[in-house]
């Protein structure tokens, strides 16, 4: 009886260790969340997608700026316009 508890307790001590060894080994190739977090920015395909929409919400700024530009202008050509028809 004396004998089948050691053989137990050197199992069970044998199978910890062992399970303890493989956990750090494995644990050295899992990824942190802050890791993850970045590479899933930084190489998501859905980054090229942003890039790209920014660059176009800043070409339609542009071209909504030059638009306000010019129709400041014509504002200002009809308020001389209707300056001469009433004179």
């Amino acid at each position: 009886m004396k004998d089948s508890w050691r053989t137990i307790a050197i199992t069970s001590i044998s199978c910890i260790t062992l399970m303890m060894g493989f956990w750090l080994v494995e644990s050295k190739n899992y990824i942190s969340r802050a890791a993850a977090s970045e590479m899933i920015r930084v190489e998501s395909p859905y980054a090229a997608d942003r890039q790209l929409v920014l660059k176009n919400l800043d070409s339609i700024n542009q071209k909504l700026e030059e638009n306000n530009k010019l129709i400041n202008e014509l504002n200002v050509e009809i308020a001389r316009l209707r300056a001469e028809l009433k004179e």
